[in-house]
């Protein structure tokens, strides 16, 4: 790979597509109503516009100028969006500050390259089998693995594993499943008898005798459902970010999976890369993101920086910060050292 430089300066010109007509701008490509204010208010999804842009068919508030134009980059206009990235980045930390909470780093995605033996798993609520998703506050019905005892206060993970959504970034049978945590339960009830509706006992209440048990959600990351399995609970330490250092384009990390084991992701969401504790990397170890625009030969497009926030042997879980565009399942990350 070229070595890459961040300390030059280059003359950067507007970048534009062609053949866009006006009629993309004009009020006809305004959504109907929007001009009387008639919008969906809110939305979770990064990069979707906000209501304010649409009120008053104001395409103007967007920023959006008539001389886009299709077609490729130059590599000058490459090497200069590489420049600009790879300078201070808008929303990164500085060090000394944890680059997420503790609850982000719980409910953050991770990789499982196999499932536990034999784990405890929610069996059933209350409300018997008619209830498959649980929420704060809901109370669980949940069946102890081998091995496995209840006590009341414990807490647990509640999990379960899927396959990515992507399975082409690396060779066949290197790609992990993903991990993903719902949330965590805590024990409340291990002996007597409480009321349950699938139970089978005569007097219609289920005897909880140490294999049984009822747990309430305290935390929901997402829904909890039925035959998710339980895993101890623990609080993460919320790392500091380090220093910008050299960085080292060499046998750089690759994205494997984002969030839900998806393919894309944005500004401070999460994702799961190839490289762990056996390629020496620690909570904090900060990235540089960047794709190859000609393959490894060629020059690269900074996109942003990561900072690890969980590392397991060979994988860890990053958090993306400063990003002027998407970010892909495929993007390499740059450590510095």
């Amino acid at each position: 790979m070229t070595e890459h430089s961040a300390g030059s300066t280059v003359g950067v010109t507007a970048l534009t597509v062609r053949g866009e007509s006006p009629a993309a701008f004009d009020r006809r490509c305004i959504p109907p109503g929007a001009a009387l204010g008639i919008v969906h208010d809110g939305s979770n999804t990064p990069g979707i516009l906000p209501p304010h842009a649409w009120r008053g068919a104001r395409l103007g508030g967007l920023g959006a100028r008539r001389d886009f134009h299709h077609g490729l980059l130059t590599l000058v206009s490459v090497a200069a969006l590489a420049t600009l990235a790879g300078a201070q980045s808008v929303g990164v930390p500085d060090p000394d500050v944890a680059v997420a909470r503790p609850v982000d780093i719980q409910c953050a995605p991770r990789a499982a390259w196999a499932m536990p033996d034999a784990p405890s798993r929610i069996v059933g609520s209350q409300e018997g089998e008619v209830q498959r998703m649980f929420g704060p506050g809901d109370a669980v019905v949940v069946s102890a693995g081998a091995g496995a005892q209840f006590t009341v206060g414990d807490e647990y993970y509640v999990r379960r594993q899927h396959r990515p959504r992507v399975e082409s970034i690396v060779p066949l049978g290197d790609m992990p499943a993903v991990l993903h945590t719902a949330g965590w339960v805590r024990i409340i009830a291990v002996d007597g008898t409480m009321a349950v509706d699938e139970t089978t006992t005569v007097d219609g209440t289920m005897a909880l005798n140490g294999t049984m048990a009822v747990a309430v959600v305290s935390y929901a990351c997402d829904g909890l459902l039925r035959g998710d399995y339980l895993e101890p609970y623990s609080v993460p330490v919320a790392p500091v970010g380090r220093s910008r250092g050299e960085v080292d384009y060499t046998d750089a990390a690759r994205i494997l999976f984002t969030e839900e084991g998806g393919y894309t992701a944005g500004i401070h969401r999460f994702a799961v890369i190839d490289r762990g504790r056996n390629a020496n990397i620690t909570p904090g170890q900060r990235f540089t993101l960047f794709r190859e625009i000609l393959g490894q030969q060629g020059p690269v497009n900074n996109l942003g920086e990561a900072f690890a926030v969980d590392v397991g042997e060979r994988t860890a879980t990053v958090r993306i910060f400063g990003t002027r565009d998407a970010v892909y399942a495929g993007d390499r990350l740059a450590v510095h050292r």
